[in-house]
């Protein structure tokens, strides 16, 4: 070997060495930083301190919803608004397609990232339920209407084998406007 390729290797190993040096480094740092940060270490001041018993804070009551003056309970506020589908429905001239917009409420709970990724998913699965459903335009009136969407939360239900979703709506033109936290999940879960 050439004294240029001793030269670049040497470099490349300290480089190396140098690199792996202050990983380490900074995860001792941060892990440390991390340690006293999460345990609330008292200052060098406060360990002098007579130590008093913690006081108990009153917990506020939860806030009414904003519509309707009471807040939900055992329902979650946060809505996906899935893309349109376009659904087969039996006309008397064969089958027409029609726009379909549907929003998945979210269960209460932790819900919302694992709601978030299955969303997609539980997407086409309603999709490919609405194409083998063969729809008719009563289906989309009245208590039909609200069979197919229990029917469709059934879909969810089952595609997902978890409890991440309570309802499933069918969005007309007379339906509210999603709140600013529904849309940023209905933009990022597509």
């Amino acid at each position: 070997m050439s004294a240029g390729g001793v030269k670049r290797t040497m470099t490349k190993a300290l480089a190396s060495f140098v690199f792996a040096g202050c990983l380490v480094f900074m995860g001792q740092a941060l892990t440390g930083a991390g340690i006293a940060a999460e345990h609330g270490a008292p200052k060098k001041a406060e360990k002098s301190e007579k130590k008093t018993p913690p006081k108990t804070e009153k917990k506020a009551p939860p806030l009414p919803a904003a519509e309707g003056g009471e807040g939900k309970i055992g329902y979650s506020d946060s809505e996906i608004q899935l893309n349109g589908m376009m659904v087969p429905i039996k006309t008397r001239n064969g089958m027409n397609y029609e726009l379909l917009t549907l929003r998945l409420q979210l269960a209460p709970g932790e819900t919302e990232r694992p709601a978030c990724w299955m969303a997609p998913i539980v997407h086409e699965k309603m999709l490919m339920y609405l194409h083998e459903a063969n729809l008719s335009s009563d289906d989309f009136v009245g208590q039909k209407r609200e069979l197919l969407a229990k029917a469709l939360l059934d879909v969810a239900v089952k595609t997902t084998d978890k409890g991440y979703y309570s309802g499933v709506i069918l969005v007309e033109e007379t339906s509210p406007p999603l709140a600013q936290k529904s849309l940023t999940l209905s933009s990022q879960c597509k």
